[in-house]
């Protein structure tokens, strides 16, 4: 494969992404509480909404799905 001629890859790192994010959460509830914990379920909302548009941004005009 020549360079450029490689699938797109972004959705697979995007779903990776959400799984860590999920992953995150996982970590916070079992380990941190109080402020700890809050700063940390606001990284992994975070990290997930990078992984959602990562996921999607290879669709037709997204986020502009509706005009």
């Amino acid at each position: 494969m020549g360079l450029g001629d490689h699938p797109m890859r972004t959705p697979f790192y995007g779903v990776l992404v959400v799984i860590a994010a999920v992953l995150l959460v996982w970590l916070v509830a079992s380990v941190l509480t109080g402020w700890h914990a809050a700063v940390g379920y606001i990284v992994a909302i975070l990290v997930g909404g990078v992984g959602f548009v990562m996921t999607l941004r290879d669709y037709d005009d997204f986020p502009h799905w509706r005009r």
